[in-house]
């Protein structure tokens, strides 16, 4: 008979025998990290601002710390300040596609395709080119792995840069995927998320802020990324030029949100 193969080291079971004596310790109780994060997400202030739309209906405590527990299972950077902004800024967003540019392995995606659908905003877009070779194809099945069961026919993708999704998207755009199906776009954007640091020219950027309904929001993140000032730029630089059209604007985390006005 070959030899077994030891479920621990030796060395661990030496420690484990020399501690026979000692009390038995259990697993941590989950309901302490439920608790905590109830509390956690109870006590986070939502932000102030004078929204463009009339609110719809804040989301119970229970929704609000079940979609944080969800989003925080997928890597990536989205951190609680960000999402609780989100959350209230998609409570008083038009009717609309839901973009975001920028995707990675989908944490902030999945954040949006759920508050889209609570608020019946409209359908996700998410665009990627999740680009460079067998790793990014392993990017994408994450992706793919991590939105599937929030997708419910409402969300899809596009494998491409900001500038050549744009040049394809308008009113009645289908994105068809194996993962996805097809789905069909209104062509006017409700909530734009940019993650400028890696797939966003300035260029990118303004050919989907052109595509912002009334009312609309532009969410810039990145706006505290280490490797250059490229992101925050972008965001004073739209804010300026657009100054007469916008009803309210306020930072979270190192993202900067932007409503239109109606």
């Amino acid at each position: 008979m070959g030899e077994a193969v030891l479920a621990f080291p030796a060395a661990a079971q030496r420690g484990a025998a020399q501690a026979e004596d000692a009390p038995f310790v259990g697993p941590p109780d989950p309901s302490l990290a439920y608790r905590a994060l109830r509390e956690r997400v109870a006590s986070a202030r939502a932000p102030a601002f004078w929204p463009a739309m009339p609110p719809k209906p804040r989301l119970s405590l229970a929704e609000r710390a079940g979609l944080v527990r969800i989003v925080e299972t997928i890597p990536g950077a989205c951190g609680e300040i960000e999402m609780s902004a989100v959350m209230e800024a998609m409570r008083h967003a038009p009717m609309g596609d839901v973009v975001q540019i920028g995707v990675g392995a989908g944490r902030a995606a999945a954040l949006f395709a759920w508050l889209a659908g609570r608020y019946d905003i409209g359908r996700m877009l998410c665009v990627d080119p999740w680009a460079g070779g067998p790793e990014a194809d392993d990017a994408l099945a994450t992706f793919e792995i991590n939105l599937a069961p929030l997708a419910q026919g409402r969300l899809n993708y596009v494998r491409a840069t900001a500038a050549e999704a744009a040049s394809r998207y308008g009113a009645g755009f289908q994105a068809s995927t194996e993962a996805f199906g097809t789905t069909t776009y209104a062509g006017k954007i409700a909530v734009l998320h940019l993650n400028i640091d890696r797939v966003t020219t300035e260029a990118g950027a303004d050919a989907w802020t052109a595509r912002l309904a009334s009312a609309g929001w532009v969410i810039f993140d990145d706006q505290e990324w280490v490797f250059g000032d490229g992101p925050r730029r972008l965001a004073e630089g739209f804010q300026a030029a657009n100054a007469s059209r916008i009803a309210c604007h306020f930072t979270a985390g190192p993202a900067h949100l932007i409503q239109l006005k109606r």
